[in-house]
């Protein structure tokens, strides 16, 4: 049997290697691009101002620099207030959803401490609290399979159509069609939206584009409240989303090594008690459960089935009585 230690490590060397590579064609030239305009900028600002030294400038720019390290506006006609409530609203979520958006963050030494210990205790709430969301997500899967299950489909069909809506609904509501909402509010493109709406559903918050910022935009409150309830909903689909990518790659992965050992010893195995059992557990609630691995208890289709037949039997069981 291979280790997939080393297998795994080499995979995860190997696409960050890519990543990388891809990475650096796309954006190197682009960067060299904006460190000349920016030199030809300041050239330019020198030649209009004859009275302003080369080194007077560069400390201007330190100072905008660091007014905007610290969060200070440093463009737009309004003041903007980055810590109240409503940021600080934001600031919290980013906090516990792990999203850490890096346009905002304490300066003080209070400020940093706070967020440790708030971080401590509010991420397992917020990880325990979109767990609860999934498993609602699945209790509305298992209504629909019992749903379709009643209507006389089969439950590998019940199966395949539960996972479909769930992929479909997800992908439009989570991720295609927010970013029309940002391109309204925001004066975003569509793919400044989109991207914008993977960088904070995945948690990797780069910060470079955040929604709810632009001091010249007056924010109506239901567009806060749609960010923030789109957030902490995207985020709970998505978490499912990619333990069920995960869960189909271990299944496939399993049944691959199940058949190879069926080809490499299949004279052995025919006469085996392990045989036997394999051939028992071959139509097993694992064949065709749905979301199963959102629960411990590994509720499926075939206990459901069971469920329905049972149902349908009793009222014959009494008439006979």
């Amino acid at each position: 049997m291979v280790d997939k230690g080393p297998v795994l490590t080499s995979a995860i060397i190997f696409y960050l290697s890519i990543g990388a590579a891809v990475f650096q064609v796309l954006e190197e030239p682009n960067w060299k691009i904006s460190v000349s305009n920016y030199a030809t900028q300041k050239e330019k600002i020198l030649q209009a101002h004859p009275c302003l030294t080369k080194d007077d400038l560069d400390k201007i720019l330190e100072v905008v620099a660091n007014a905007a390290g610290q969060g200070v506006t440093i463009t737009g006609n309004k003041t903007f207030n980055s810590w109240n409530w409503p940021k600080a609203v934001v600031f919290a979520a980013t906090i516990i959803t792990t999203i850490g958006y890096g346009n905002i963050a304490p300066k003080t030494i209070a400020g940093r401490v706070f967020c440790i210990f708030y971080g401590l205790f509010g991420i397992p709430l917020c990880l325990t609290w979109i767990s609860e969301l999934g498993k609602f997500f699945r209790g509305r899967a298992k209504h629909l399979g019992q749903y379709l299950i009643n209507k006389g489909l089969t439950v590998r069909k019940a199966q395949f159509t539960c996972n479909a809506i769930f992929v479909l609904w997800g992908v439009l509501v989570h991720l295609l069609i927010p970013p029309f909402v940002f391109m309204y509010q925001e004066g975003w493109s569509y793919v400044e939206g989109l991207y914008f709406s993977f960088v904070t559903l995945t948690t990797i918050g780069f910060g470079d584009i955040v929604a709810g910022v632009n001091p010249n935009i007056d924010y109506p409150a239901p567009y806060r409240y749609f960010v923030e309830l789109w957030i902490y909903m995207g985020l709970a689909w998505l978490s499912l989303f990619f333990t069920w990518k995960v869960h189909m790659v271990v299944k496939a992965h399993k049944a691959l090594k199940r058949r190879r050992r069926r080809h490499k010893s299949l004279d052995e195995l025919q006469n085996s008690e392990e045989h036997k059992s394999a051939l028992r557990r071959s139509h097993s609630a694992d064949d065709v459960n749905i979301f199963n691995f959102l629960s411990e208890e590994q509720e499926d289709y075939g206990d459901l089935v069971q469920q329905i037949g049972a149902k349908r039997k009793r009222p014959e069981g009494g008439a006979g009585a």
